[in-house]
């Protein structure tokens, strides 16, 4: 269904509300430390997250955000980066698919992970049944996401399963694995 949504963005228009995007961010401190800590954290390199600390003027928040951009465009030239229109769309798509009452859906594990990972092969979800007699649920609602093959910050990961649980019961599913294993998927601030 994403597929099908993107394949109808014309995609001068994606680039020119990427470009209107980026100079949202460069305006300010606030705004480039906002964006490196909510929209492109699982993305930036040790390297980059180095460099980032370093950016104080507009000029400098400028190039590091095009040159963020351009590292990644994979036909570079292209003047339509295609990694930055499809990574904006899955945000797009995150925000308004993986939401709670708590927090923004390009926020939450799953939506981290969709925004990183793109759509999964499959996904299985299960929901707990209440018990018959005590009234009680079986277990917490859990969704399992497939991915055949991905590559995440340079390694490659076959027949990948990534669990999600909610034990709230409040749509806050969490990855779940500990804490060494998620943070090769989902990175900490580093700002």
């Amino acid at each position: 269904m994403l597929t099908l949504w993107f394949s109808f963005v014309p995609t001068a228009i994606a680039q020119q509300q990427a470009e209107d995007d980026d100079e949202k961010v460069v305006a300010s401190a606030e705004e480039f430390e906002r964006w490196l800590r909510e929209d492109v954290i699982d993305l930036l390199t040790d390297e980059e997250c180095f460099i980032a600390w370093q950016v104080k003027t507009e000029e400098q928040r400028r190039a590091f955000v095009r040159e963020f951009w351009e590292s990644r465009n994979q036909n570079p030239p292209c003047p339509d980066n295609r990694f930055q229109i499809v990574y904006r769309a899955w945000q797009s798509y995150a925000k308004a698919n993986f939401s709670n009452a708590k927090r923004d859906g390009a926020s939450t594990d799953r939506g981290r992970i969709f925004v990183l990972l793109g759509p999964p092969d499959w996904v299985k979800l299960a929901w707990p049944l209440r018990g018959a007699f005590c009234g009680c649920y079986s277990s917490f609602p859990f969704e399992v996401w497939r991915y055949e093959k991905v590559v995440v910050r340079g390694l490659t990961f076959e027949n990948l399963e990534l669990e999600f649980i909610d034990p709230s019961m409040e749509s806050e599913f969490r990855l779940a694995l500990p804490p060494e294993e998620k943070a090769v998927f989902l990175r900490e601030p580093c700002m």
